[in-house]
């Protein structure tokens, strides 16, 4: 059964579900989520908490690797494919004691978003919870959330809108220094992922394109590149699937959409001749991000 320690509300965008079979790994970690200020549900294994999402939504949810019934892995595996069927997305961290590369990059697999070490230290665990929280808010665009479900089902190449990045809602969390700097980096380290990404694709080496197209998800949420995050959770998982036909569609609508959308983010890094970012830039850089064509970084991919 599932326990709760908020108030009973079903629409806090606080509320996180622990899912974890020991009880007193359970007491602790209602504690400390508890001293952070957030409401929790618990549930015993990986079944109770496939149930609790059917019922559910959570802002993130903490996941035990290993449970009787049904396991951590196997949880997320059937949460995702749930997602699926919803457009809505749970960032999922496991809280694990395995610790080696190989144990890790299971999680990953799996479609889990990061990890927890056991024993959980609270200052690690509040960095974990904030930036997921953050990064979950940028990916529940409910306009969205019908193109993701079709895109899901439909067999035929995915046709992609540039995405309306709110930069005046940046600046106010990030400011207006930090912004630009962390646009100039995204733009940069979006262009080398995408290149190694397109080589692994071709060499079907799915640990690679998995671990890679999970961190450029997570770059994506961050600055509210939604579309892009969902078309990233899109390829995971069709490379789950070791669908590689589309697998290199998705890639090919990953590449057209940040190819689109470059012009509109470089309008949001702060220069000497672009010195402010303004409550219009969205607007005024959207009419004009559709003339970006993919040449220039098709010009650039590795070939072999």
């Amino acid at each position: 059964m599932t326990e709760s320690s908020g108030n009973g509300s079903n629409t806090s965008s606080d509320l996180i579900l622990v899912v974890e079979d020991n009880r007193l790994n359970q007491k602790v970690a209602l504690l400390l989520l508890s001293k952070l200020g957030k409401a929790v549900d618990t549930a015993m294994n990986g079944r109770e908490a496939l149930q609790a999402v059917t019922r559910q939504r959570y802002s993130l949810i903490l996941m035990d690797c290993h449970m009787p019934e049904m396991d951590g892995f196997e949880a997320t595996v059937a949460i995702r494919q749930l997602e699926a069927q919803t457009g809505f997305y749970t960032p999922i961290i496991a809280v694990t004691a395995l610790t080696t590369a190989a144990d890790k990059q299971r999680c990953l697999d799996a479609g889990m978003d990061d990890y927890i070490p056991k024993p959980i230290e609270r200052d690690i665990l509040k960095a974990k919870i904030d930036h997921w929280i953050l990064m979950a808010s940028a990916m529940h665009n409910p306009g969205s959330a019908a193109i993701f479900r079709e895109s899901i089902t439909a067999g035929d190449q995915i046709v992609q809108e540039v995405d309306e990045i709110n930069f005046p809602e940046l600046k106010d969390f990030y400011g207006e220094v930090q912004l630009s700097q962390m646009l100039s980096f995204f733009i940069a380290e979006t262009a080398t992922k995408l290149g190694q990404i397109d080589t692994f694709i071709r060499h079907h080496n799915v640990g690679a394109v998995t671990l890679l197209t999970g961190e450029l998800k997570a770059s994506c949420a961050t600055i509210g590149a939604r579309q892009l995050a969902r078309l990233c959770l899109h390829l995971q998982m069709a490379v789950a699937k070791l669908d590689w036909v589309e697998a290199a569609e998705t890639f090919t609508s990953i590449q057209r959409s940040f190819s689109k959308g470059r012009m509109l983010l470089q309008a949001g890094v702060k220069t000497e001749e672009n010195p402010v970012i303004t409550d219009d830039m969205e607007t005024d850089t959207a009419n004009h991000a559709d003339d970006l064509s993919t040449t220039e970084y098709d010009s650039r991919r590795p070939h072999g």
